[in-house]
């Protein structure tokens, strides 16, 4: 026979006085992209930053669609 029990959790109220602006550009939501100089730039965009070659990529090689970033491109040779 399994007895009851209770659990008794303190909460706390909090007032905002003021209400919070939130903003979402709809032109990006849900895009994947990674971001450059302001612009926007898709998956496999490559650019080139003071000689070093940059590939938007996955974040995460274990995800599909997640984020992306940019990923240093070694040169060949070296």
């Amino acid at each position: 026979m399994l007895g009851g029990f209770s659990v008794s959790a303190a909460s706390k109220e909090v007032t905002v006085k003021h209400t919070p602006e939130i903003t979402i550009q709809p032109s990006s939501v849900g895009n994947r992209v990674c971001l450059y100089e302001g612009k926007h730039y898709s998956l496999g965009a490559i650019v080139v930053v003071e000689n070093v070659v940059l590939e938007c990529g996955p974040e995460n090689s274990f995800e599909t669609n997640g984020r992306l970033k940019w990923h240093k491109v070694a040169k060949d040779g070296k």
